[in-house]
């Protein structure tokens, strides 16, 4: 569901998108992955192996820049260095949110320049990780701390 909003939202936009779901046709080769300057790893409401030993390789592999997007992928990643070395954060702490939540936009930072606010649909996305950046920025904060979007490079 979330990487639908995400293929519609940018083919909105005139940007040109291919999606691959891993579910139907396996784990994408790196040399298609290479052939991308840019790739959106959604994994959704998936927890435990949403990136597993196979995508972590994969995506250590690849040389262009990435989205990573889902709940508890930080949390699955807690005894590893893959979300440190790749994605440049760590796990804060994994969260339960049970109403709508507003984050706190870190308004000075250029990806979030004409955002005026973001909330989040928790029977949708329930389960999502609250993040330290490491040596990357916030984008958008948790109101009782740690960084829901970070930003590296």
């Amino acid at each position: 569901m979330i990487g639908e909003i995400f293929v519609n939202a940018l083919r909105e936009n005139d940007y040109c998108v291919e999606e691959w779901k891993e579910s139907e046709s396996g784990v994408p080769s790196i040399e298609d992955l290479n052939s991308h300057k840019l790739i959106i790893w959604s994994a959704g409401d998936y927890w435990n192996t949403a990136i597993d030993d196979s995508d972590m390789n994969l995506l250590s592999q690849y040389n262009g820049n990435i989205i990573v997007e889902g709940s508890d992928i930080a949390l699955d990643h807690y005894n590893d260095t893959f979300i440190e070395e790749k994605f440049h954060t760590g796990l804060n702490k994994d969260l339960i949110i049970s109403n709508e939540t507003i984050l706190i936009l870190n308004s000075g930072h250029p990806v979030m320049e004409n955002i005026s606010g973001l909330e989040l649909n928790y029977s949708v996305t329930n389960y999502p990780d609250s993040l330290n950046p490491i040596n990357a920025s916030w984008a958008a904060n948790w109101s009782d701390g740690g960084s829901a979007i970070v930003l590296y490079n």
